[in-house]
Protein backbone atom coordinates (compact mmCIF):
# COMPACT_ATOMS: atom_id res chain seq x y z
CA UNK A 1 0.00 0.00 0.00
CA UNK A 2 2.98 2.77 0.65
CA UNK A 3 4.86 2.10 -1.68
CA UNK A 4 3.27 5.42 -3.82
CA UNK A 5 5.38 7.69 -5.05
CA UNK A 6 4.50 11.38 -6.73
CA UNK A 7 7.23 10.84 -8.96
CA UNK A 8 5.31 9.07 -11.74
CA UNK A 9 6.96 10.49 -14.52
CA UNK A 10 9.78 12.99 -15.47
CA UNK A 11 8.20 16.23 -15.45
CA UNK A 12 6.67 15.63 -11.85
CA UNK A 13 10.12 14.56 -10.49
CA UNK A 14 11.29 17.65 -12.05
CA UNK A 15 9.43 19.85 -10.08
CA UNK A 16 9.40 18.08 -7.19
CA UNK A 17 13.34 17.99 -7.09
CA UNK A 18 13.59 22.15 -8.15
CA UNK A 19 10.14 23.07 -5.74
CA UNK A 20 11.08 20.97 -2.96
CA UNK A 21 14.09 22.52 -1.14
CA UNK A 22 12.33 26.33 -1.42
CA UNK A 23 9.26 25.18 0.22
CA UNK A 24 11.59 23.45 3.14
CA UNK A 25 13.23 26.79 3.51
CA UNK A 26 9.86 28.42 3.83
CA UNK A 27 9.62 26.04 6.86
CA UNK A 28 6.76 23.54 5.05
CA UNK A 29 6.90 20.02 3.96
CA UNK A 30 5.64 18.46 0.51
CA UNK A 31 2.95 16.05 1.36
CA UNK A 32 1.63 15.53 -2.54
CA UNK A 33 3.07 16.59 -6.08
CA UNK A 34 0.05 15.78 -8.32
CA UNK A 35 0.09 17.09 -11.81
CA UNK A 36 -2.79 16.34 -14.46
CA UNK A 37 -3.30 17.84 -17.81
CA UNK A 38 -5.95 18.76 -20.27
CA UNK A 39 -5.95 19.73 -24.04
CA UNK A 40 -5.46 23.28 -23.00
CA UNK A 41 -3.43 23.50 -19.43
CA UNK A 42 -1.21 21.76 -16.89
CA UNK A 43 -2.63 21.78 -13.61
CA UNK A 44 -0.57 21.34 -10.97
CA UNK A 45 -1.40 20.73 -7.22
CA UNK A 46 0.92 20.65 -4.11
CA UNK A 47 -0.02 19.69 -0.59
CA UNK A 48 1.97 20.93 1.69
CA UNK A 49 2.16 20.71 5.42
CA UNK A 50 3.79 22.35 8.91
CA UNK A 51 3.38 20.88 12.53
CA UNK A 52 1.48 23.63 13.61
CA UNK A 53 -1.40 24.29 10.54
CA UNK A 54 -1.31 25.18 7.29
CA UNK A 55 -3.56 28.68 6.48
CA UNK A 56 -4.58 30.44 3.49
CA UNK A 57 -1.68 32.92 3.97
CA UNK A 58 0.77 29.58 4.13
CA UNK A 59 -0.80 28.47 0.59
CA UNK A 60 -0.80 32.13 -0.84
CA UNK A 61 2.90 32.46 0.24
CA UNK A 62 4.11 29.15 -1.21
CA UNK A 63 2.02 29.85 -4.27
CA UNK A 64 3.74 32.77 -5.01
CA UNK A 65 7.49 31.90 -4.33
CA UNK A 66 6.96 28.44 -6.42
CA UNK A 67 5.15 29.74 -9.05
CA UNK A 68 7.95 31.59 -10.82
CA UNK A 69 10.12 28.64 -10.52
CA UNK A 70 7.56 26.48 -12.50
CA UNK A 71 6.73 28.98 -15.21
CA UNK A 72 10.82 28.75 -16.02
CA UNK A 73 10.48 24.80 -16.98
CA UNK A 74 10.09 24.64 -21.22
CA UNK A 75 7.81 21.53 -20.69
CA UNK A 76 5.24 23.81 -19.56
CA UNK A 77 3.43 26.72 -21.29
CA UNK A 78 -0.18 27.33 -19.61
CA UNK A 79 -0.62 25.99 -15.80
CA UNK A 80 -3.03 26.06 -13.04
CA UNK A 81 -1.38 26.16 -9.61
CA UNK A 82 -2.97 25.18 -6.70
CA UNK A 83 -1.06 25.08 -3.32
CA UNK A 84 -3.60 23.39 -0.07
CA UNK A 85 -3.18 22.03 2.98
CA UNK A 86 -3.63 17.92 3.62
CA UNK A 87 -7.11 18.48 5.25
CA UNK A 88 -8.12 17.29 8.96
CA UNK A 89 -8.98 13.65 7.92
CA UNK A 90 -6.22 12.84 5.08
CA UNK A 91 -5.93 9.60 3.44
CA UNK A 92 -2.54 7.99 4.01
CA UNK A 93 -0.51 7.58 0.76
CA UNK A 94 2.97 7.02 1.82
CA UNK A 95 5.64 6.05 4.41
CA UNK A 96 6.62 9.31 4.26
CA UNK A 97 4.08 10.64 5.63
CA UNK A 98 4.29 8.85 8.77
CA UNK A 99 7.26 11.14 9.12
CA UNK A 100 5.62 14.50 8.04
CA UNK A 101 2.63 14.01 10.29
CA UNK A 102 4.52 12.58 13.54
CA UNK A 103 2.64 13.53 16.94
CA UNK A 104 -0.74 13.88 14.52
CA UNK A 105 -3.82 11.70 15.27
CA UNK A 106 -4.14 8.67 13.18
CA UNK A 107 -6.75 6.27 12.27
CA UNK A 108 -5.79 2.77 11.06
CA UNK A 109 -7.57 -0.43 9.05
CA UNK A 110 -4.76 -3.30 9.77
CA UNK A 111 -4.94 -6.42 7.43
CA UNK A 112 -5.69 -8.75 9.90
CA UNK A 113 -8.58 -6.54 11.56
CA UNK A 114 -12.08 -5.57 10.46
CA UNK A 115 -11.59 -2.59 13.26
CA UNK A 116 -10.66 0.56 12.90
CA UNK A 117 -7.62 1.37 15.52
CA UNK A 118 -6.48 5.14 16.38
CA UNK A 119 -3.32 7.01 18.42
CA UNK A 120 -0.99 9.22 17.78
CA UNK A 121 2.40 8.73 15.51
CA UNK A 122 5.58 9.21 17.63
CA UNK A 123 8.55 7.93 15.58
CA UNK A 124 8.56 6.53 12.00
CA UNK A 125 11.69 4.70 9.96
CA UNK A 126 11.88 2.67 6.82
CA UNK A 127 10.03 -0.72 8.16
CA UNK A 128 7.06 1.39 9.97
CA UNK A 129 5.78 3.23 13.05
CA UNK A 130 5.44 3.54 16.94
CA UNK A 131 1.56 4.45 17.59
CA UNK A 132 1.24 5.67 21.07
CA UNK A 133 -2.36 4.22 22.43
CA UNK A 134 -3.73 4.21 25.59
CA UNK A 135 -2.46 0.62 26.41
CA UNK A 136 1.27 2.35 25.64
CA UNK A 137 3.43 2.53 22.73
CA UNK A 138 3.05 -0.15 19.62
CA UNK A 139 4.70 -1.01 16.77
CA UNK A 140 3.18 -0.76 13.46
CA UNK A 141 4.95 -2.21 9.77
CA UNK A 142 3.98 -0.81 6.88
CA UNK A 143 3.28 -4.22 5.23
CA UNK A 144 0.15 -4.55 7.96
CA UNK A 145 -1.63 -1.43 6.80
CA UNK A 146 -4.91 -1.66 4.72
CA UNK A 147 -5.80 2.16 5.26
CA UNK A 148 -4.71 4.96 7.09
CA UNK A 149 -6.13 8.54 7.67
CA UNK A 150 -5.22 11.20 10.25
CA UNK A 151 -7.87 11.84 12.79
CA UNK A 152 -7.90 14.77 14.75
CA UNK A 153 -10.07 13.02 17.27
CA UNK A 154 -7.57 11.01 18.68
CA UNK A 155 -5.19 13.95 19.33
CA UNK A 156 -8.27 15.32 21.43
CA UNK A 157 -8.87 12.50 23.43
CA UNK A 158 -12.15 11.44 21.69
CA UNK A 159 -12.05 7.63 20.95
Amino acid sequence: MFEVDFHKDILTDLIYKDIKPIISGLGFDIVELKIGRTRKEIHITVVIYKSNGIGINDCTLVSKTIQPRIELFDEIDRFILKVTSPGIDRIIKNKEEFRIFKNRGVKLLLLDSKEWCGGIIKESDETGFSLQIKEGIMHIDYTTIKKAKLDYTEEIGDK
